[in-house]
C-alpha cells in the first residue's frame, strides 16, 4: 500500500475461528502511485463449473461468488489529491495466484485446468499479466512422497507459463504469464537452517523431520519453526525460529518484505517503460527480467543497504532489467 495509505485497506468479508479473523475479500484503494490492490480468499480454482450466485465466506468454499467479483469491480475511491475525484475499479491489470495445493490434490491440479484459470481471469476482470507463485512446503507435504506432487504442480506452472502464447493484436487475452520462485526462496530458507541445528541437507529428507506432542492438529516440520534440534523431536524442546509460526504459514515480518519486492519487481517487467512487443524478443526480455527479479529477491541474495529503508523506491523494467 505504501506508508500513508495503510487506512485504505477494508474488509469486505470475513469469518472468525475462534479469537483468529480471516479475511476472504478485502481491498486497497487508493496505494501509493494510485489505483487498487485486492486480496481474494477462495480455496479451490476459480472455474466456470464452480460459480455461484452468492457464496459466503467461510473455511471451505465449494463455489466461488458472483457477489465477490461485483463487490471488488463495483467498488468506488476517491483521489486522495486536491481534486477528490472519484473513481470506479472495473477491473484489475493483473492477478498473483497461489495454486490450493492442500485444499485441492495435487493430482487435481492439472495444466489445463491452470490454463482454464488464466483465461477465466481476462474474462472476469481484464487482467493482462498472471502471475503464479511456486508452492512451498507446509503442513501438506509431510512426506517424500507427498513433496514430490508439490514439486509437480511447480513444474506445470513453469510449463504453462513458458508455453503461453499472447493473444494476437487487438484481441483480447492474458498477455503474459509470470512466475515468482516462491518454493526455491523457502526451501533455500530451509536448508540453510537445516544447516545450521545439525541436519544433513544434501537431500531434501530433514523437511520431513516432525515435531511431535504439539497443540496443533498436524506435525510441524523441524526445519520451518525450530531454531534447533530438539530432543527426540519433541514440540517442548524446540526453540521456535522466525521462519514459521505454525508449519503451515510464513513469517511475513521475515520473508514478506522479499515477497512483496519480487512481485513489484515482476510487475514492472510487464508495465513500467513502454509495454514489452509480443514478439519472440520482447518475450525473451520479459523472461530475461523475470529471472532477475527472482535472482534478487526469491534467493538468498543479499539485498544492497542503499535499498532499505528511507521509503526506498526500486524499479523494474524488461527494457533496462533493471
Amino acid at each position: 500500500m505504501g506508508k500513508g495509505f495503510e487506512s485504505n485497506r477494508k474488509v469486505h468479508m470475513k469469518y472468525n475461528v475462534g479469537s483468529k479473523q480471516f479475511d476472504c475479500l478485502a481491498s486497497s484503494a487508493p496505494v501509493r502511485g494510485g489505483g487498487v490492490s485486492a486480496f481474494w480468499r477462495y480455496t479451490k480454482l476459480l472455474e466456470r463449473s464452480r460459480w455461484a450466485k452468492i457464496a459466503p465466506c467461510f473455511v471451505m468454499e465449494r463455489k466461488w461468488g458472483e457477489n465477490y467479483l461485483h463487490t471488488l469491480l463495483d467498488l468506488k475511491y476517491k483521489d486522495p489529491g486536491s481534486s477528490q475525484q472519484q473513481y470506479s475499479v472495473n477491473g484489475l491489470e493483473a492477478v498473483v495466484i497461489r495454486l490450493p495445493h492442500g485444499w485441492m490434490k495435487a493430482e487435481e491440479l492439472t495444466k489445463e485446468r491452470i490454463k482454464e484459470v488464466i483465461i477465466f481471469c481476462q474474462e472476469l476482470i481484464g487482467a493482462r499479466a498472471v502471475i503464479f507463485t511456486t508452492v512451498g512446503l507446509d503442513n501438506n507435504a509431510i512426506t517424500a512422497d507427498m513433496w514430490k506432487g508439490v514439486v509437480k504442480i511447480n513444474q506445470l506452472i513453469h510449463e504453462v507459463a513458458n508455453e503461453w502464447q499472447p493473444p494476437k493484436d487487438g484481441q483480447d487475452g492474458v498477455q503474459y504469464v509470470l512466475v515468482q520462485e516462491f518454493s526455491d526462496f523457502t526451501s533455500k530458507i530451509l536448508h540453510e537452517n537445516g544447516k545450521h541445528i545439525g541436519y544433513n541437507t544434501t537431500s531434501n529428507n530433514f523437511f520431513f523431520e516432525r515435531l511431535v506432542g504439539g497443540s496443533t492438529s498436524w506435525p510441524q516440520s523441524i526445519p520451518m519453526v525450530c531454531a534447533n534440534k530438539p530432543k527426540d523431536n519433541l514440540d517442548s524442546e524446540c526453540k521456535r525460529n522466525k521462519i514459521s509460526p505454525d508449519g503451515i504459514h510464513w513469517c511475513v515480518e521475515t520473508l514478506g518484505p522479499r515477497f512483496t519486492a519480487s512481485i513489484a519487481c515482476l510487475l514492472g517487467c510487464v508495465y513500467n517503460e513502454r509495454p514489452p512487443e509480443s514478439s519472440p524478443e520482447g518475450l525473451t526480455s520479459v523472461r530475461k527480467c523475470e529471472k532477475d527479479c527472482n535472482d534478487q529477491f526469491m534467493s538468498l541474495k543479499r539485498v544492497p543497504d542503499s535499498w532499505i529503508g528511507n521509503e526506498k523506491t526500486l524499479y523494474a523494467s524488461s527494457k533496462s532489467n533493471a
